[in-house]
C-alpha cells in the first residue's frame, strides 16, 4: 500500500496510465452456479468476493467467502432427511 501511495503522489501519473491500461477481466459467477464453483473461482483468482452476473452480463450482486462459509455451515447443521 505504501508503494501505491508514493506512486499516486508522483506528478503526471494520473494522465499517463488509466485503469483500462492495467485491468483484467473480472471472474464472475451466475445466480444458478453452485457455491462450490464460486469458491473454486475465488481460489483460482486470488479474490475474496465475486460479482454475480445474469446471462446478459448485468450485475446482480456479489458473493463472498463469508457468505459461502455461512451457507455451508447452515447446510451441515440441517438434519438429514
Amino acid at each position: 500500500l505504501a508503494d501505491l501511495v508514493l506512486l499516486a503522489g508522483e506528478q503526471g501519473i494520473g494522465a499517463a496510465v488509466v485503469a483500462a491500461d492495467v485491468m483484467r477481466p473480472a471472474p464472475t459467477v451466475r445466480p444458478e452456479d453452485p457455491l462450490r464453483v464460486a469458491f473454486e473461482r475465488m481460489l483460482a483468482n486470488g479474490v475474496r468476493e465475486l460479482p454475480v452476473t445474469d446471462g446478459a452480463g448485468q450485475l446482480q450482486g456479489f458473493v463472498d467467502e463469508i457468505s459461502i462459509a455461512h451457507a455451508s455451515a447452515s447446510a451441515a447443521a440441517r438434519p438429514a432427511g
